[in-house]
């Protein structure tokens, strides 16, 4: 609605026909074109027409434009003029285009020309003197969208939308301009978002005026409820009216002097505060001084701060507590901050950061010193880390802060103290943190038991530079005794010094480890580069120098835990080692080793390794030169090797040994045939052997393993071996000559050979054993003849039977004595056969065929004889139909027939052991 704008238009054009009626005359203009600066009237018409006591006055534009009052449209107002004896006074309707239709009023008395329009709950007055003076404007209920066009033209960067005023508009013959009034939900907004107030209340006063030059501009006011937007600056204004003052005056050079800007919210912020502005230039503040804020939170937050908090990633940021201010700053920034407070309470969940009972000040320069602050908190935690009580002192010099004097707390169980302590803001070339630290005696655990530490004693220089969000990190460190835990990895350190450097960017996704070193002198020395990237559960990029390793002492000082965690909990070691190893791309890429009188010892018996010696060396960039490992003797489940040394040579894809190897081993010969090493496999670390044995003598072998002693020798080999990871595949099977026949071991496999738990599965048979051999190494009745077997689906877990699939044998029959008949019968049934004296004079039966089955699952052997298992076997019976054992000969003719289908396993190898030693099975 544009209709006050009218008025100012139609006070032109009524004048001359108001003065004309009052002469008693009448007047008729008729103009096609009417122009003056900012406005245009085309076909105009006037006709005032004089009567005795009354006239008529009718003023038609059949176009009226002007930009700076947003008017283009036809104009039509007609009213009946009338005399009084001070005034002329002329009312009547007035249209305008598409703005609707109102009333105006005009009142002339010589000197004064006043109009009055009004539309519903609106009205609006103009006093317009004409020989002099100011002239004056009352709104009552006026819609700034009314004025929104006319607003807009002067106002080029922004838009009013809303509000309701009410108040008095005063306009010196000089220019100076007088306010005074309210805005109910004034809502209005600069193109860039930059202002922006969305249905605030305003209520007060603002004067404007002075040289043209050089204006000034006062304005006392009251601001409640609504948004108030200042750049990042997010106000919710208070129900409570906030007093806002501002003096401020324009200087030649185009910039504003604020002498005064006052803001008054006594339950939240308060401030003094002046300041210069120059508001084309890109950076519009010069100059800004407050000399005195007062901020109460958490009401300035949530009112005032929520959107500087939120520009600086700090919108997590919870405060409660009071703090008052004084700051110096120009166009480069932050000049001067001084601060106080009596007691903040911060908490920051997103970094769990808490802390309570913050309490004194900060005196901060850009340049220059500042004066030296108490800064104490009573209680903080970062993380799962608590400090207690802390008191310091602190000066600013040239933008850093200086520690003065130690700064000690209690941390952890134990003590920190911090010395030398600089702190900058981040993004300039210097460090924004360096200084020295101590702990004494600090623990720590996490919440799952995964990293701990006990007694930790350190002395540390660190210096942190770079981004916050991803920090370069230059620390040194000297560590005297403590326990550290990270994951399965345990270190216990000695009082003596240990040395530490790190340089580093550490980001919360990525680390870059430029250097790493650690020196615990004639104990463990390494450094090392490397790279990792979350989520990756290793280190893709590694360069480690292994300078160092003293067994004896670095394996309980640093890996025993680690080794105990991967099956080996009673691991000896001695002897030094050196090496190097470089990862690229998560795969190795190169490593070196030289070992000097290694001795490494499983106390559980699974291996023993004595006096290695020697190197190897392999690289997939450069092909290095031979190297040669030997060692005085190797023990693997009580297997022993003999010394041996190994010729080993390297190409870009392997590591391989150069030349068979031979080693002595129970009396024959261990053949190493081939071996080599792939380190760089797609498949991952991968290992191929092959090997063969010659003459090993099986009573040595009988003797090593506590066997009954077992006459001749062993020979056989394996044509391949392939380990991967963890897991060894024994392919082409295994063959094995004793017992004057053949033994055959195929789809062997092997997991976790050295590690907690192996599981073996294998299929085994064996054909023409010579039974009266086998026999006599136990102390088991005599038999002769020849074996045949099959032991399918053979599984061992920790090296204790599970499961498996048996079938023992003969063929062409043979001869077995009593004491084999019981022995037989004790194992199938429990129970001994031969009762009857007579038969006990017999010292040989004859058999045609012997057969024993078992089926083993869950702990359970389902027995059977010479014919196959049937398809459903029920429940145990000694009534049950048997199943023949052997079947007899000659004369006496004997057969052995079983009764129980189902032996528990453990009570079967108890049958066994008795009889292979010698005892008369137990009747259960």
């Amino acid at each position: 609605m544009r209709i006050p704008s009218i008025v100012l238009v139609i006070a032109c054009l009524a004048g001359q026909a108001t003065a004309a009626w009052a002469g008693g005359r009448s007047l008729q203009l008729q103009a096609r074109r009417v122009q003056a600066p900012q406005l245009e009237l085309t076909s105009v018409q006037v006709d005032a027409r004089a009567g005795t006591d009354a006239g008529e006055l009718q003023l038609r534009v059949e176009r009226l434009r002007s930009a700076v009052l947003a008017l283009d449209g036809a104009l039509d107002f007609r009213c009946t003029l009338r005399r009084d004896d001070t005034a002329l006074a002329c009312a009547g309707p007035l249209r305008m285009g598409g703005a609707g239709e109102a009333v105006l009023a005009l009142r002339w008395s010589g000197q004064q020309l006043q109009l009055q329009l009004t539309r519903a709950a609106t009205r609006v007055s103009l006093d317009l003197p004409l020989g002099g003076g100011p002239s004056r404007a009352t709104a009552q209920a006026l819609p700034l969208d009314w004025l929104a066009d006319a607003l807009a033209q002067q106002w080029r960067g922004g838009r009013v939308r809303g509000g309701v005023l009410d108040g008095t508009l005063e306009l010196g013959e000089d220019g100076a301009l007088q306010v005074d009034g309210s805005v109910q939900g004034l809502d209005l907004a600069s193109h860039d978002g930059s202002l922006m107030l969305r249905g605030v209340d305003v209520r007060g006063r603002v004067g404007y005026g002075g040289p043209a030059a050089t204006p000034r501009l006062d304005a006392q006011l009251q601001l409640a409820r609504g948004r108030l937007g200042l750049g990042v600056l997010q106000a919710q204004l208070p129900e409570a009216p906030a007093a806002a003052t501002i003096e401020a005056e324009r200087r030649d050079d185009g910039s504003w002097q604020v002498a005064r800007f006052a803001f008054d919210d006594p339950a939240a912020l308060m401030f003094e505060a002046s300041a210069q502005v120059e508001p084309g230039a890109l950076a519009p503040l010069r100059e800004l001084r407050v000399d005195s804020a007062r901020i109460v939170f958490p009401l300035a937050r949530e009112r005032y701060l929520q959107g500087v908090l939120a520009a600086h990633d700090l919108s997590g940021l919870v405060l409660a507590g009071e703090v008052s201010a004084s700051l110096d700053a120009d166009a480069r920034g932050l000049v001067r901050l001084a601060a106080r407070t009596p007691r903040l309470d911060v908490q920051w969940p997103a970094h769990a950061l808490a802390v309570q009972g913050l309490r004194g000040g900060i005196d901060w320069r850009r340049s220059g010193q500042g004066t030296p602050q108490p800064l104490a908190w009573r209680h903080a935690r970062i993380g799962a880390v608590t400090v207690e009580a802390l008191h310091s002192r602190w000066q600013v010099r040239d933008a850093a802060w200086h520690l003065r004097g130690p700064l000690q707390a209690r941390l952890l169980g134990g003590r920190v103290e911090a010395q030398e302590l600089v702190l900058r803001a981040p993004g300039t070339a210097l460090p924004w943190f360096t200084g020295q630290l101590a702990l004494r005696g600090v623990g720590y655990d996490a919440a799952d038991g995964s990293i701990g530490a006990a007694g930790v004693n350190l002395d540390a220089s660190l210096q942190l530079d770079g981004a916050l969000a991803a920090p370069h990190v230059l620390a040194q460190a000297q560590l005297r005794g403590g326990q550290y835990l990270a994951g399965a990895l345990y270190v216990e350190l000695p009082p003596t010094p240990v040395t530490a450097r790190l340089d580093a960017i550490l980001a919360r996704e990525r680390w870059d480890i430029a250097a790493l070193e650690w020196k615990d002198p004639g104990v463990l020395e390494f450094s090392a580069r490397a790279q990792w990237a979350a989520p990756l559960p290793s280190v893709p990029t590694l360069a480690l120098d292994l300078q160092r390793v003293d067994l004896a002492r670095a394996l309980p000082r640093y890996a025993a835990a680690w080794a105990a965690a991967r099956g080996y909990p009673h691991l000896r070691a001695s002897g030094r080692l050196r090496g190097t190893l470089t990862r690229e791309e998560g795969r190795v890429r190169a490593f070196g080793l030289t070992a000097e009188a290694v001795e490494l010892i499983d106390e559980d018996g699974r291996f023993q390794l004595h006096g290695l010696d020697g190197a190897v060396a392999w690289d997939a960039r450069v092909v290095p030169a031979p190297t040669t490992l030997g060692w005085r003797g190797i023990e693997i489940y009580k297997v022993p090797f003999g010394p041996a040394r190994a010729l080993l040579r390297a190409d870009q894809d392997a590591l391989r040994l150069e030349q068979p190897l031979a080693v002595d081993v129970f009396g024959g010969k261990f053949n190493l045939r081939k071996f080599v090493a792939q380190p760089a496999s797609p498949r991952g670390d991968r290992y191929e052997a092959s090997f063969t044995i010659i003459q090993a003598q099986l009573p040595q072998m009988s003797a090593a393993f506590g066997w009954p002693v077992f006459p001749g020798n062993l020979s056989g080999g394996v044509p391949e071996i392939e380990f991967v990871g963890d897991r060894i595949e024994f392919h082409g099977g295994l063959d094995l000559y004793l017992f004057d026949g053949h033994l055959g071991v195929n789809t062997m496999s092997l997991e976790r050979p050295f590690g907690s738990a192996p599981a073996l599965g294998a299929n085994i048979h064996f054909e023409d054993f010579d039974l009266e051999q086998l026999t006599s190494a136990f102390s088991f009745g005599s038999m002769s003849g020849r074996l045949y077997g099959t032991i399918n689906d053979l599984r061992l877990l920790d090296w204790s039977t599970v499961a498996f699939d048996a079938w023992l044998r003969t063929k062409g029959g043979g001869r077995m004595s009593y004491t084999a008949v019981d022995d037989i019968t004790g194992i199938s049934s429990g129970a001994p056969l031969l009762q009857n004296l007579a038969l006990k004079l017999v010292n040989t039966f004859g058999f045609s065929r012997l057969g024993l089955r078992c089926r083993l699952r869950d702990q359970v052997c389902t027995m059977g004889g010479i014919e196959p298992l049937p398809a459903q076997v029920g429940p145990d019976s000694l009534g049950a139909r048997g199943y023949a054992i052997v079947e007899g000969a000659g004369v006496p003719r004997l057969d052995i027939v079983g009764h129980r289908r189902h032996v528990d396993w453990p009570t079967l190898l108890r049958r066994l052991q008795q009889a292979t030693q010698g005892q008369s099975p137990v009747i259960e």
